[in-house]
């Protein structure tokens, strides 16, 4: 988070941010604590991401399965997100395909388990498909630093970030995580 210049400090309700978070993210009680305010637990929402003291208008589902959901918003159509959860890997339903070190994953459309330490995540259409690997835990922040980063961008309701997609790709991109794009013709 520290590469995006001007982003104050931001707070976690909730719980304790993970070790590697605690230079810019520290405990908070109430909202008004920070300028911007981090809540991991916000049920249906994801993460949400919130102007501090905003009674929370902000940025919802600051998350890889935002991030997949902002990708098939990009592309449009009837494009598909998909997002790799920890878990046993499926044997049936539509092969969702990822370059290595993630692979083919199977599943319905949406959260598809996968073994080991990447998340993946993409948006498919039927003639193009954008997808992402990265770290699990590095994604998982850099998705939550990119919501905080258009938080503050004159929000007067919860707004999910694929209703931003531009704006929150760009900042996903930005913070370090690149996107492989494949068209079909």
């Amino acid at each position: 988070m520290a590469s995006l210049p001007g982003l104050a400090p931001v707070g976690m309700i909730g719980r304790r941010p993970p070790e590697s978070w605690r230079k810019l993210v520290h405990r908070s009680k109430a909202s008004g604590d920070a300028d911007i305010i981090v809540d991991p637990n916000a049920g249906d929402r994801g993460i949400v991401v919130v102007a501090g003291d905003s009674r929370r208008s902000g940025i919802t589902h600051a998350s890889p399965q935002g991030l997949a959901r902002a990708l098939a918003s990009q592309i449009g159509g009837a494009a598909e997100a998909v997002w790799t959860v920890d878990g046993r890997p499926h044997r049936i339903g539509h092969t969702w395909r990822f370059p290595a070190p993630v692979g083919d994953v199977r599943g319905a459309a949406g959260a598809v388990p996968a073994a080991g330490v990447f998340a993946a995540v993409g948006g498919f259409g039927q003639d193009r498909t954008v997808v992402c690997i990265d770290d699990r835990p590095f994604m998982q922040a850099i998705c939550m630093a990119a919501g905080a980063a258009i938080a503050a961008t004159g929000l007067s309701e919860p707004t999910p970030v694929w209703e931003r997609a531009d704006a929150y790709v760009g900042a996903c991109e930005e913070l370090g995580l690149v996107f492989a794009e494949s068209v079909s013709s």
